[in-house]
């Protein structure tokens, strides 16, 4: 079992929380252990990310005020395997760039407006509406001083989404987060841009991609799987939240 402390949260949401990453070799009894605790018993929010298969782990924690929040799969593409990939944009007049400032202004701006809406956050009853949207801000801001490349996906020079992708290794790319925005949802552009990024991956030499989606956005996971994506694994997400947190975090 790992415990992190996540201090991020304390930024963008003025929380004290902690997220327990389950193992396979971890027992219901570390599990009580840990989640006994002082610190853990105090904090506002407390997230549990137990792998499937795990049922008794599951059921303790469910047992102990957590409520289930989400699916996570776990995917990965090979694109040096893949023909799914288009060669040629899908598209006439689209085309991939790094973002430039402006570009990440319009970004910053689109996740302000609410962009993400099926986030574990942003459909919690427990936050503000307005929290997801700080959250996810923070977390991009973070992953670009950090070394993280934020691209965004042109059309007939219209800033239509971005996405963001970290090299883990000359071989491994992750891709953490992609949206098209919402003056342009429901035109076709997610696979569009899951086709470009996919490419870019390919002409780089880049053997794998690993990234996550969770189960309250089917829709990308469909989108995915048809471009050969596979579920390497699978983790149920658990949340409890204080009871002052409750009244209103």
């Amino acid at each position: 079992m790992n415990i992190i402390e996540q201090t991020w949260e304390k930024r963008n949401l003025d929380i004290k929380s902690f997220e327990f990453l389950i193992d396979r070799s971890d027992t219901v009894e570390n599990c009580k252990e840990a989640l006994s605790s002082p610190v853990h018993q105090d904090a506002d929010y407390l997230v549990v990310r137990v792998p499937v298969g795990r049922m008794d782990i599951a059921y303790f924690f469910q047992d102990n005020g957590f409520r289930f929040a989400e699916l996570y799969f776990h995917v990965e593409f090979r694109p040096q395997k893949l023909e799914t990939i288009q060669d040629t944009p899908l598209l006439n007049g689209i085309y991939v760039v790094e973002c430039n400032e402006e570009q990440l202004q319009i970004l910053y701006e689109n996740i302000r407006a609410g962009v993400f809406k099926t986030d574990r956050i942003a459909m919690d009853p427990y936050f503000p509406q307005d929290a997801g949207r700080r959250r996810y801000e923070g977390w991009v801001r973070d992953e670009l001083s950090k070394g993280t490349k934020a691209y965004t996906l042109v059309h007939n020079d219209n800033n239509v989404g971005f996405f963001l992708l970290k090299q883990e290794s000359a071989d491994v790319w992750n891709g953490l987060l992609a949206a098209v925005y919402d003056q342009f949802s429901g035109m076709g552009y997610g696979p569009v841009m899951l086709n470009e990024y996919l490419y870019m991956a390919k002409l780089s030499g880049v053997k794998k991609i690993v990234s996550a989606v969770s189960s309250n956005n089917p829709d990308i996971l469909n989108i995915d799987l048809k471009f050969g994506a596979k579920i390497k694994k699978m983790t149920h997400v658990f949340v409890r939240h204080s009871k002052s947190c409750q009244k209103g975090c």
